[in-house]
């Protein structure tokens, strides 16, 4: 098995490149390759599951490559074009987004599941709880056993399921561990969004500015979690975040204040109650439509 990656606006259906094909959010397709650079194009033509992010397209390969002629690329994904996509686009389309930060305790497993549930009301959704501690897995047994589950699925995640075997449902939410690297750098890797909660002390600030170095160029959105809104420090905290904010990181206007109804929910039941995750959610999703009509 060999993988390669491509940019998704270099494939072309016809005379339609592929993220034309791609809905609002949309990330994932499949897709029948062929190599330019064959004798035999019949004897060459291989099937392969392509997973095309707002990025890149990640392409598993079975067969051996052809070597393409001279002054070409011995590397799978140089000369190869599809042979068909545009009437073989798949129900599922999905869009990721990674909620993180290297510092535990700022909200991220509340968030992803807080996300999750307001997500449900434009699609599936599937939340990869790809945390040790596996919080957002004790918290979908806990309502489950309280007899209202979450609207979701909750599955365990790795470095390994993160790359190769995410779910298929519209929206995947990954909860990330901190300090993992492994897995943090492979949930940024297929992430078209990486949600980065903050509190608002100029500690925590810094750690949010760590996670975007480590992050490179990835899109990301940061916001205010379990804000303190009369507080100095938060007026100067949604500045930073404004002043940090460039064409691939957002200052989300939305932020969600410091509320004890969120906490005696968090880990124990559904949420009923979105407290300002609905138009997080939201927001996310314009940045996200935004991108892919860029």
């Amino acid at each position: 098995m060999v993988m390669t990656r491509l940019s998704p606006r270099s494939l072309s259906f016809g005379v339609k490149r592929a993220s034309n094909w791609l809905p609002p959010v949309g990330r994932s397709f499949f897709l029948s390759l062929q190599r330019r650079y064959t004798p035999d194009p019949g004897a060459q033509r291989f099937c392969r599951t392509s997973c095309v992010s707002l990025t890149c397209v990640d392409v598993q390969c079975s067969g051996h490559p052809t070597i393409p002629p001279s002054g070409g690329s011995n590397i799978w994904g140089e000369g190869v074009v599809p042979s068909w996509g545009s009437g073989h686009m798949v129900a599922h389309m999905t869009t990721v987004i990674t909620c993180l930060n290297p510092k535990g305790g700022v909200s991220k497993t509340v968030t992803s599941i807080f996300v999750a549930t307001a997500l449900t009301e434009h699609g599936d959704v599937t939340v990869v709880d790809a945390d040790p501690q596996a919080s957002a897995t004790e918290w979908a047994y806990n309502a489950q056993d309280g007899g209202v589950a979450l609207p979701f699925e909750v599955v365990p995640g790795s470095a390994a399921t993160i790359r190769r075997a995410l779910p298929r449902t519209q929206f995947v939410v990954i909860d990330t561990p901190p300090g993992v690297a492994e897995v943090l750098d492979a949930a940024t890797a297929v992430a078209d969004l990486v949600l980065i909660p903050t509190l608002q002390s100029s500690l925590e600030l810094s750690r949010a500015w760590s996670a975007l170095e480590a992050i490179g160029d990835t899109r990301a959105a940061l916001f205010l979690a379990r804000a303190e809104t009369g507080s100095t420090t938060f007026r100067l905290a949604r500045a930073a975040l404004r002043e940090a904010a460039g064409e691939r990181v957002h200052a989300l206007e939305a932020y969600i204040p410091k509320r004890e109804a969120v906490r005696q929910v968090a880990g124990i039941s559904r949420p009923t109650e979105l407290h300002g995750y609905d138009q997080l959610a939201a927001e996310i999703l314009t940045i996200l439509q935004g991108a892919t009509d860029a």
